[in-house]
């Protein structure tokens, strides 16, 4: 099943907005309110350039450049869980409780009835293959309101809990599952102020957003693997969409992303503005889906021989030998998944790259896809069971993140890592309320970068591999150790 990612606009990283910052301002985002856009505003026109998109990708890469080679000797792919800045609170989360009290009232079409209406409601916080909310005496408590409603006290135990579980997990079965696991949790003991009678809400322990799907992950591997095995495309608009063109241009955004980094770095301010100009294109202002005019860069294709000529006078060339440059040019090509890929996202930029870089590099033919997911007694030889990418700790991945454990086991004694309870400070939780911040903005904001997620690819990539160059020898040994070859 094929399922269309929204392609919706970038973030710009502080590194991005500084691409603006010769000539223009980029206008500054307002935090708005508890109903505010559940994800950044939607660009009227394109999405972000790919200069832009260079700087996006090169600060995901540095933030995890110090367990690349281990994630590649393990043959598994990590990002972080915490949503990026910007995203907010879905602007219908109140009505989610009373979803759920019709839902306990109806006897048929539940399913389908409420997935309508929380398709009203807009993706919230949870965009990276892990949802997370707050939770109190057995009940969410995320938004102010509902915290108020719920009459929660200073001396209530706030707790935050991530999933994982993919919203597909069992197709017709997913919310059965998921009810399936709430009973386990509330039996484990590990939900403060819990009754032994409560029932959790469905979409605590298991993920609800068409983002976090099984078909989705699915999707965004072949399409990425497809930029690589294949010549061209249709793209959403209607366009053929040249994939070698395509990675030209990237490399060379890259490129010209270095030069223009190590410019701005060494403060001659007027070499960053000939290089953003002449890669970037000039700054326009485009009207986002709220009404704000946003600052972008139009952006230079860069596979143009002429635009790139422009471009190499200013001493600009592709460094091949860059290890670091193939994952940065990579990670771009999500701008052309088939099907969406969204560019801001910790999760599909990082996924793209790895797919795009294995299938181009490596010349395997492309990746499986992910099973459909089994219940916590299913046979398995290691823990990658495929309910949803595991959850581990961003700086050891052996543990559960500072803060936080995993309430459930496997049928062998070890830890079920789709499911995590973390406890926050009493007084970090009395100021969110007085601040009448959301209490789910409080579970991305102290656990969420901590929390890295982490998918086996190496365990799904179809063989044969090459392995002439040290990138793919490295993914190749871990593809064989985490296949247990």
């Amino acid at each position: 099943m094929l399922l269309r990612r929204r392609a919706i606009s970038t973030l710009l990283s502080l590194a991005t907005t500084s691409l603006l910052a010769i000539g223009c301002s980029a206008a500054a985002d307002d935090p708005g309110s508890e109903e505010a856009a559940a994800t950044p505003s939607t660009k009227a026109t394109e999405a972000v350039s790919a200069f832009e998109q260079a700087a996006v990708c090169d600060a995901l890469f540095r933030d995890r450049a110090g367990f690349r080679d281990i994630d590649l000797a393990e043959g598994v792919l990590r990002w972080k869980c915490g949503d990026v800045p910007g995203v907010s609170i879905s602007k219908c989360e109140d009505n989610l409780e009373l979803l759920r009290q019709a839902e306990d009232e109806a006897n048929t079409n539940v399913s389908k009835k409420r997935d309508a209406a929380l398709a009203k409601c807009g993706d919230g916080f949870g965009q990276e293959y892990c949802e997370y909310n707050a939770v109190a005496n057995g009940e969410i408590v995320n938004s102010p309101s509902a915290a108020a409603k719920l009459k929660l006290k200073d001396s209530d135990t706030v707790q935050c809990l991530f999933t994982s579980v993919y919203s597909d997990v069992k197709e017709g079965e997913s919310v059965a599952y998921r009810t399936s696991l709430g009973g386990d949790l509330v039996s484990s003991g590990t939900l403060a102020g819990t009754k032994s009678s409560t029932t959790l809400e469905p979409r605590a322990t298991g993920m609800r957003q068409s983002v976090n799907s099984r078909g989705a992950a699915d999707t965004l591997l072949a399409d990425c693997s497809n930029l690589a095995n294949q010549a061209s495309h249709t793209g959403q608009d209607g366009r053929p969409v040249d994939h070698k063109a395509a990675y030209l241009d990237a490399q060379r955004q890259t490129a010209c992303y270095r030069a223009w980094a190590k410019a701005q770095t060494g403060g001659d301010a007027a070499r960053t503005g000939k290089l953003a100009d002449a890669c970037g294109g000039k700054i326009i202002k485009v009207k986002s889906s709220d009404g704000k005019l946003v600052s972008h860069r139009a952006g230079v294709d860069l596979s143009d021989e002429a635009a790139w000529a422009k471009v190499a006078a200013l001493g600009v060339a592709v460094d091949d030998t860059n290890d670091a440059d193939h994952d940065v040019s990579a990670c771009m090509m999500v701008r052309f998944a088939e099907n969406g890929g969204v560019q801001w996202r910790n999760s599909d930029p990082t996924i793209c790259a790895r797919s795009f870089r294995v299938a181009h590099e490596c010349g395997n033919g492309g990746f499986g896809g992910i099973p459909a997911g089994g219940g916590l007694d299913t046979p398995a030889p290691t823990d990658l069971r495929f309910d949803g990418f595991e959850m581990r700790a961003w700086a050891n991945r052996d543990e559960a993140p500072a803060g936080c454990k995993y309430p459930l086991k496997n049928a062998d004694g070890s830890p079920y890592t789709r499911e995590l309870v973390c406890t926050p400070l009493a007084s970090d939780v009395k100021q969110y309320k007085t601040q009448k911040i959301p209490l789910q903005q409080l579970c991305r904001d102290k656990f969420g970068a901590n929390v890295a997620m982490q998918a086996p690819v190496g365990l799904l990539a179809k063989g044969p591999l090459k392995e002439e160059t040290p990138f793919c020898k490295a993914f190749a040994a871990g593809a064989r150790k985490i296949s247990g070859h």
